[in-house]
């Protein structure tokens, strides 16, 4: 205002005025009002004018539904119960939150007049609750859910929406999981935890030795990873006893020395190192084995075998040679069959049993059979 007549809005330029003293109102709806008195504009100069509004005062009447709600500006708490006046706010608009128990916190503009008192009403609105219910592997797990207070108890009441769901236990990764829960409903979630793996590592003796673990899939390897739990380990080499041992792996790196004891020289694995000079197969010295050959032979024509498979169960061990193999009896140390990959020594001759056709048939005798296909590659026994 100049001399108390509206002349418009800052930021404000006049031109054309008379030299002369004036007198100067700055006037604000949300702040106090300065006057300024005898401003004196001489000829020919510009008078420049610039001040600072202090910000009005008022007070806010908050009246909620439901009562007892609390409100807050800016994260400050300014009252725990509804009813309330609220003094000293800063006039103008003004955003609050209120909140209570079971209900949704709300944010709202109230309008806080210079000087005066203003008035805000609002209703609540009230927050459905679903349950929650956690099916947990391992049973023990621990379970937190950051976004809420209350530790996690199975059926627990939770307010309608989504929620963050974290499972720990030693020994397994964590698991974080946002769950849905429904208005008025029941969630049942499973939350089933992973183990750790870590690094499993067996030190065989000899170097050579093959290493297996009963009930895993995956083919051994050094420092392969594998969860925590129990392991039976077989360790086996040609010349050795195989060694069977339960290993328990942690949720630290396993490391662990096998040592293999080796064989002695008696029964069956024995003659591997030494051919028995008494068998009479050895005596006649044929050019191949068959079935029914002593063991002894098999050894002398093939030599040592890269590998052997011993089943005491089934009454026989395995002999691999490259990729081929050969089953001998352990009870009376003789071949029973064989699978060739093109490597043994072995050979089958027809018996007397047999005709001059060009073919045989089902319920030809396996003389004939012997006769027309030579040597099988591969005998597989179903006693």
């Amino acid at each position: 205002l100049l001399g108390g007549k509206p002349v418009g809005g800052t930021p404000l330029e006049l031109a054309n005025l008379p030299a002369g003293a004036y007198d100067l109102t700055l006037r604000h709806p949300h702040y106090e009002t300065v006057r300024l008195e005898g401003q004196r504009l001489r000829d020919g100069e510009v008078l420049r004018v610039e001040r600072a509004l202090a910000r009005g005062v008022g007070k806010l009447t908050v009246l909620t539904t439901p009562r007892n709600a609390w409100v807050e500006r800016d994260g400050e708490r300014l009252a725990s119960r509804t009813p309330v006046t609220l003094e000293g706010l800063p006039a103008g608009p003004l955003e609050l939150t209120l909140g209570a128990e079971g209900h949704r916190p709300a944010r709202v503009l109230a309008e806080v007049p210079k000087d005066g008192l203003g008035r805000l009403e609002r209703a609540l609105e009230r927050i459905a609750y679903g349950t929650l219910t956690l099916e947990l592997v391992p049973a023990d797990a621990a379970v937190t859910l950051p976004d809420i207070g209350p530790p996690y108890s199975p059926g627990m009441r939770l307010p309608e929406g989504r929620h963050r769901v974290v499972a720990r236990r030693e020994g397994y990764a964590d698991l974080t999981r946002e769950v849905a829960v429904p208005a008025n409903g029941e969630v049942r979630e499973r939350m089933e935890l992973a183990k750790v793996r870590r690094p499993f590592t067996v030190q065989a003796t000899p170097a050579t030795a093959r290493v297996r673990l009963d009930g895993v899939s995956a083919s051994y390897r050094a420092g392969m990873l594998l969860p925590w739990g129990e392991y039976r380990v077989v360790v086996s080499a040609p010349g050795y006893k195989t060694a069977t041992v339960s290993i328990v792996h942690g949720v630290e790196p396993t490391r662990r020395r096998i040592a293999l004891e080796p064989l002695a020289l008696e029964g069956l694995s024995a003659a591997i190192a030494e051919p028995a000079p008494t068998a009479p197969a050895v005596r006649s010295r044929p050019a191949h084995f068959t079935r029914g050959s002593h063991g002894d032979e098999v050894l002398r024509l093939q030599g040592t075998p890269s590998e052997i498979e011993r089943y005491d169960a089934l009454g026989h061990e395995v002999w691999i040679y490259g990729n081929s193999s050969v089953e001998i009896d352990t009870r009376t140390g003789r071949v029973r069959q064989w699978s060739n990959g093109g490597n043994l020594k072995a050979k089958m001759l027809p018996g007397g049993n047999t005709t001059r056709a060009s073919y045989f048939t089902r319920g030809s005798n396996g003389d004939e059979v012997m006769r027309l296909q030579g040597t099988p590659s591969e005998i597989e026994r179903y006693d």
